[in-house]
């Protein structure tokens, strides 16, 4: 497992574990707010748009400009942003490249999508008809915009990055079980309770999670859309996890 880097369009790098790393996260902020009531306006429209999840990391990556090396503990990958998006680039020995050669380093590129309440779209769980989303244990959903080429996984990915860099009982599981599970949204199936819903049409779809977590709403979401749909596929997974506290 690797430590975290944020490099900064100056070349400065700042190296911590996740939670450091969220925490620095934060103190960025303040720091820019306390440059000037402009500033401070700004971090506030800014944040205003993020209502479920936390404003920082991603602020530090489009606003000021940081790239991330190393993001959920990956090796040789980073994170930044550029037009109203997340960038992955995987760069053998990144750590020998600048910030500008890590911009313009030519590479299959991935795009996440940012977790302002305008790109992600988070609601109570639509009982009544699939949707390409993500339901987690408390009864959200959170949707996949597929028309902008989003797909669960990365949706998966950002949120994971954003759990990590405030739960110190989550980080210390990931690093623990991760390699049990090989992908992210196994992970969040198994060990967290989480739901996929994919919508090929209006009447097909395939519906994944684990019932040993017997959450009443996920059943009750289940349930109902096998009803009103029969030719959904529902898929259970069943690995015997514990949710995490």
């Amino acid at each position: 497992m690797e430590q975290l880097i944020l490099l900064s369009p100056k070349n400065e790098k700042i190296v911590g574990d996740y939670l450091e790393i969220g925490r620095i996260c934060v103190d960025l902020c303040q720091s820019y707010c306390n440059n000037s009531l402009q500033c401070k306006k700004e971090f506030l429209i800014f944040s205003r748009e993020y209502t479920f999840f936390q404003p920082y990391f991603d602020f530090v990556l489009s606003k000021l400009g940081y790239i991330m090396i190393n993001p959920l503990l990956e090796q040789d990958v980073v994170w930044y942003y550029d037009h109203g998006k997340i960038v992955r680039k995987k760069i053998a020995n990144v750590l020998n490249y600048s910030y500008m050669q890590i911009r313009n380093f030519k590479n299959t590129i991935y795009y996440y999508p940012m977790l302002d309440r305008t790109s992600v779209n988070i609601h109570p769980i639509d009982y009544n008809k699939p949707i390409n989303s993500i339901i987690d244990s408390n009864g959200n959903q959170i949707e996949v915009d597929i028309t902008e080429e989003n797909h669960h996984d990365d949706l998966f990915e950002r949120i994971l990055n954003q759990l990590l860099l405030v739960s110190p009982e989550l980080l210390d599981d990931y690093k623990k079980q991760f390699v049990y599970f090989q992908t992210v949204n196994g992970y969040f199936r198994n060990r967290l309770g989480y739901v996929q819903v994919a919508v090929n049409d209006e009447q097909h779809g395939t519906i994944l999670y684990n019932p040993h977590f017997e959450l009443a709403t996920v059943q009750k979401y289940v349930n109902n859309i096998s009803e009103k749909f029969p030719y959904y596929q529902i898929v259970q997974d069943f690995m015997d996890n514990s949710r995490i506290k």
